[in-house]
């Protein structure tokens, strides 16, 4: 009875001592990797000139696919293929609220990507908090940055709109007005992009677009400054309407369920063309849905909580104790 016993110990404090020892390698692993430190960041150009010399470009528009990596990953591999020379995200890429998640999240944008350059801006899936008046994107920020930016690319101006909390978010018109105020006047075409239309031109009455008083403040600057081109997301269906004397294109989904005529995921190509013209097509994608769940759980779940770290110190102490006990056994049985 006492071999069996050692025997029993033996191969159980072993089994319990291996698998502590890989749980807390894991742990350490998933920590080292997505805590925000060792992951890249996808930090916004704020306040950068990109070939200034360039009289034309192509650009892509794309968003909502709230992690959905199978479909995003096939929208930015034709957005890649297609010549573009960078593209926009207006959001809703999140599923958690949470520094690692981006993390992982940026990550996995930056190796779908490649040496494709993406501009981000926040959606409202991407908030913790839906108050205009909180910090609601502490996570966000840790691997994408300022939420509200501009930046140049040849003779064009780029200013990013932070809609996130389905509204313009505080001092976000002032901001505005101050960079279009020292910046406008430097090239010919102003492209706002954001997550929130301001409009919602569809009629079935569920008007996903910016509150009546934000529309009020924000239409009269745009025109002031000849904005020309507005780009956003949130509907999930494709459209091209007009506000404040300019084109207003909405995505389709590039991840999340369609809900426009062609429920396929796609994405708004754009090109600028050297005359001052303007082509815009929406282009589709054909994917299946779906996430890297194997890398979502690891990346955004497992190392959410501190249970993993917690469990694999229990096992290498119960595991060591049976060890230990064993040896006791041992001991006594040879000095019998």
């Amino acid at each position: 009875m006492s071999d069996i016993r050692k025997k029993i110990l033996s191969a159980g404090g072993c089994a319990l001592i291996a698998v502590g020892a890989v749980l807390c390698t894991l742990c350490y692993e998933l920590q080292r990797r997505y805590d925000g430190h060792a992951s890249p960041l996808m930090l916004p150009p704020a306040g950068r000139f990109f070939h200034p010399e360039k009289p034309g470009m192509r650009f892509a528009v794309f968003g909502d696919f709230r992690i959905q990596t199978e479909p995003f990953e096939a929208v930015v591999r034709a957005v890649r293929s297609s010549g573009a020379d960078f593209a926009l995200c207006v959001g809703d890429m999140a599923r958690k609220r949470e520094v690692r998640h981006f993390c992982w999240l940026a990550e996995r944008m930056k190796r779908a990507a490649g040496d494709l350059k993406i501009f981000c801006t926040p959606g409202n899936n991407d908030r913790e908090s839906r108050d205009p008046r909180e910090n609601g994107l502490r996570a966000y920020k840790g691997s994408f940055g300022q939420p509200g930016y501009w930046f140049a690319w040849g003779d064009s101006l780029f200013v990013s709109l932070d809609t996130s909390a389905e509204r313009l978010a505080a001092g976000e018109v002032e901001r505005l007005e101050e960079v279009l105020k020292a910046e406008r006047s430097h090239f010919s075409r102003l492209v706002v992009f954001t997550h929130v239309p301001p409009v919602d031109l569809r009629g079935d009455g569920r008007g996903e677009c910016l509150p009546d008083e934000d529309v009020r403040r924000l239409e009269p600057l745009l025109r002031e400054y000849r904005v020309s081109l507005i780009v956003a997301g949130h509907q999930h269906a494709e459209a091209r309407w007009e506000f404040a004397g300019a084109p207003l294109l909405v995505v389709p989904t590039s991840g999340q369920k369609g809900e426009g005529k062609d429920p396929r995921y796609g994405y708004w190509m754009v090109e600028f063309l050297p005359d001052g013209g303007m082509a815009a097509e929406c282009r589709r994608v054909d994917s299946g849905d779906g996430t890297d769940t194997v890398e979502y759980i690891l990346s955004s779940r497992l190392n959410q909580t501190g249970w993993l770290f917690r469990a694999g110190v229990c096992l290498l102490l119960i595991g060591g104790g049976m060890l230990f006990f064993r040896g006791k056994i041992c001991g006594t049985g040879k000095s019998a």
